[in-house]
């Protein structure tokens, strides 16, 4: 496949899946229906790294490569042209709003895959056949991820428990909607600004019957105290084990861990990112395919003396609106994955392993 051909198959493939996560929600669906929709439907804005595995499948399937050098260096030019694709090619495409983290991850860790079997292999063909296969055993893997997790996280709750979720994670939706079949709890949801993603996650709880409560991303100190503990997912895990994730994470674990409330996270191991940052500037290698733009609070339309009139803002005045923030593994509880339940300090083991 030369690059056009990669451009449009990856565009082509997001598309679908657009069409598909928009068509597969029903307005009006039980707990169970509403569970089995999110976590089977391994197809989503979020699985941009999935999807990106297919297309190499589909390189690997379709060259005319005649040896592992040749076919080598192709994949390394589909992983830039699929690269430079999602941050290009996919802005006309609103509702696909994702990190790169997780794609850069997934290339990175098929083509260590691919390394690794140049140099275990002499049978080229063999070889073709493996990595074919790995690719569609990576692609399937996001539905498989969701549902363990899920196993995992369910004896965490327990009646009349009160959770907090940061945005909107998949992984996380599978696991609430999940447990609501079997336990009765509410949850609290930051409005999540500024493209209020915490909306969409309570609007999905409320179809299927969840109690839920939204409040404004200023308010998360205020009700802290009320809360069992907070769930979050994360675009990436990295090597300390911390998480890159929706701006404002951060600030919601800092809270948590003053209030002594656990902060959980729910990652699938494909977002596992070979990085250690330190602080915020870190991470600003990291982009987004079409950040969220900075709105104003809708102005007040009432003459009342007490209401406040926002006004328009100064020419002068700089808007800063990053997209994600880094989270430290000092305020992390547990991180549940595939692989397992992993304290933060075990994401470095899981890393070499995946790696090795």
């Amino acid at each position: 496949m030369n690059k056009d051909q990669i451009s449009t198959k990856l565009r082509e493939l997001v598309i679908e899946n657009m069409k598909t996560s928009s068509s597969s929600s029903s307005p009006q669906v039980n707990v169970e229906q509403q569970q089995q929709q999110i976590i089977t439907k391994s197809r989503d804005p979020s699985s941009l790294a999935v999807i990106a595995i297919s297309v190499l499948t589909q390189v690997i399937e379709q060259s005319k490569s005649t040896t592992m050098m040749e076919l080598n260096n192709e994949l390394k030019s589909a992983v830039e042209c699929i690269k430079h694709t999602a941050l290009h090619d996919l802005t006309d495409i609103e509702e696909l709003r994702t990190s790169t983290i997780s794609l850069y991850s997934a290339c990175e860790l098929f083509m260590r895959f691919v390394t690794r079997q140049f140099v275990e292999s002499n049978d080229f063909n063999a070889c073709k056949q493996k990595l074919s296969e790995r690719g569609t055993y990576i692609a399937e893997l996001s539905s498989q991820s969701k549902k363990k997790v899920v196993t995992l996280f369910t004896p965490f709750f327990r009646d009349n428990m009160t959770v907090m979720v940061v945005g909107h994670s998949k992984v996380v939706m599978s696991v609430l909607l999940h447990a609501a079949q079997n336990v009765r709890f509410s949850v609290i949801i930051p409005e999540s600004r500024p493209d209020a993603e915490g909306y969409k996650s309570a609007n999905e709880l409320q179809k299927a019957g969840v109690p839920v409560t939204l409040i404004v991303d200023s308010a998360v100190a205020h009700v802290m105290n009320s809360v069992d503990f907070v769930l979050s997912g994360a675009e990436g895990v990295v090597e300390s084990g911390g998480v890159i994730n929706k701006i404002g994470t951060y600030q919601i674990a800092i809270l948590a861990k003053v209030h002594k409330k656990p902060f959980y996270v729910a990652a699938e191991s494909f977002k596992f990112v070979r990085s250690y940052p330190l602080n915020q500037s870190d991470i600003a290698s990291f982009e987004y395919i079409n950040p969220p733009a900075y709105t104003r609070i809708p102005e007040e339309q009432s003459s009342s003396n007490d209401s406040v009139i926002l006004k328009e803002l100064d020419s002068g005045i700089t808007i800063r609106n990053p997209t994600s923030d880094f989270t430290p593994p000092s305020y992390i509880t547990l991180l549940f994955t595939d692989l397992g339940i992993l304290t933060p300090s075990g994401v470095s083991d899981e890393l070499i392993k995946l790696y090795t």
